[in-house]
């Protein structure tokens, strides 16, 4: 029965989203309730990077966890190209696409809390005042800012209908 197999398949699936969702929007709450909310201060570079150095191993976590929900994102998009497909194979390719993306924006954004880390607590920056270090810092916090910004664009758009 080909078709018994592939509701399974697709009741399997439809379960892992539907953890991964979950996982996904719990996890990025409380990572920005535990960790972002208590190192970033927005529109202040010298306060967000005094707040990362005194808290580093909070701010590492927080990078962690960037990774673990991209790498949960495209474990959702496998299981909504999995779901979907059987219905609509354009829709379910569209949907793998915009998850995939999504998770790898949320790379970018690890990459980008990575970067200012490590500039942070670089020996080799001794060129520039430690005005201009925190401020290279804040010029990727802004990015990681805006490429977050990216995939709320489309989710607000989904909210209005």
């Amino acid at each position: 029965m080909p078709g018994h197999t592939e509701e399974e398949s697709q009741g399997k699936a439809a379960k892992v989203a539907g953890l991964m969702f979950l996982f996904i929007v719990i996890g990025w709450t409380l990572n920005w309730t535990i960790v972002d909310s208590k190192l970033i201060v927005a529109g202040n570079a010298t306060a967000t990077a005094n707040n990362i150095m005194a808290n580093e191993l909070l701010f590492r976590i927080g990078i962690t966890n960037q990774l673990i929900f991209s790498i949960s994102g495209v474990i959702l998009a496998l299981a909504l190209y999995t779901i979907l497909k059987p219905v609509n194979k354009n829709l379910a390719l569209l949907a793998l696409f915009l998850k995939l993306t999504e998770a790898i924006l949320g790379a970018v954004i690890a990459l980008c809390s990575f970067i200012a880390l490590l500039i942070l607590k670089g020996q080799s920056l001794t060129l520039f005042e430690p005005g201009q270090v925190q401020a290279l810092v804040g010029l990727f916090f802004n990015g990681r800012i805006s490429i977050s910004a990216i995939p709320m664009v489309f989710f607000c758009r989904i909210m209005q209908r």
